[in-house]
């Protein structure tokens, strides 16, 4: 229903669209809890009706109400809550975090990760999308000002610089450690998961990023281990006193490729 959604959106007009959109927006962040699939089947039946008042000259703000949030408001009104699908896909986002921030650290001959540190900073993501939805659902039907962008771009990097800093520098009793035969093992059954993942599913847009990262890591997990390539990649990178500032360029470099995405991605959709 996704899919289709998203094909039949690019049907409407622009003001049209922009009515739809807010309206789609401010649903899903001001009800977390909702049932997906029906907020889904009920997006869909407004689109349709939507194209169909379009196609006889009727524009959103005619055949809806100049009213949107009220709008808004009535249909949610028919929309059950599933407060244990929300709790049951935050659990797997929660594992997905956790597999995200660990599986760098199969690119160290030694693995030894904290998964308390790793626990911390995924909550800190997760607990960050959800608190921006929420802000942007219920704003949106009114254009932010600039110091509202201004706030919110800060308050961003700052959680952004608190989840790095819990990964590169807290440390808790939960220490993890892998041996050598282990973690070669678990990098070997990634690499063949991900040879034949391309063939047995259909990579998203969403999921593309992420399996070309984990493949990234794989293959350098496994140059890591072997006999030809291990001295140079266990080379250990030591600036002394600017060590401090390797942190931090790395960490540069990472947000410039993030924003690259995504201004990459903004110019493919634009609508």
């Amino acid at each position: 229903m996704a899919t289709k959604n998203n094909q039949l959106r690019k049907q409407l007009i622009k003001a049209n669209r922009d009515y739809y959109e807010d309206l789609v927006v401010y649903m899903r962040g001001k009800n977390l809890f909702c049932d997906d699939y029906q907020l889904e089947e009920s997006w869909l039946g407004i689109l349709q009706d939507l194209i169909d008042a379009q196609n006889d000259g009727t524009d959103a703000k005619t055949y809806f109400g100049h009213d949107p949030k009220q709008t808004a408001t009535e249909l949610l009104k028919s929309i059950p809550l599933r407060i244990g699908n929300f709790i049951w896909f935050n659990l797997k986002l929660a594992a997905m975090m956790i597999f995200i921030f660990w599986l760098p650290h199969l690119t160290y001959p030694n693995v030894t990760f904290d998964a308390g540190s790793l626990l911390l900073a995924s909550g800190i993501a997760i607990v960050s999308v959800w608190g921006g939805l929420w802000y942007v659902g219920n704003h949106a039907f009114a254009k932010p000002s600039r110091f509202q962008l201004t706030a919110i771009v800060i308050l961003g990097v700052v959680l952004f610089g608190i989840m790095v800093s819990v990964l590169l520098f807290l440390k808790t009793s939960w220490q993890i450690r892998l041996s050598a035969h282990a973690s070669l093992t678990i990098i070997i059954l990634g690499l063949v998961i991900a040879a034949i993942l391309p063939f047995v599913h259909h990579l998203t847009e969403l999921e593309r990023p992420i399996y070309y990262y984990s493949l990234f890591l794989l293959i350098l997990g496994l140059l890591v281990y072997l006999r030809a390539t291990r001295s140079f990649f266990r080379t250990k990178i030591d600036f002394g006193q600017w060590q401090w500032l390797f942190y931090v360029v790395v960490i540069l470099l990472g947000v410039g490729i993030g924003v690259l995405i995504w201004w990459l991605g903004e110019r493919r959709h634009r609508h």
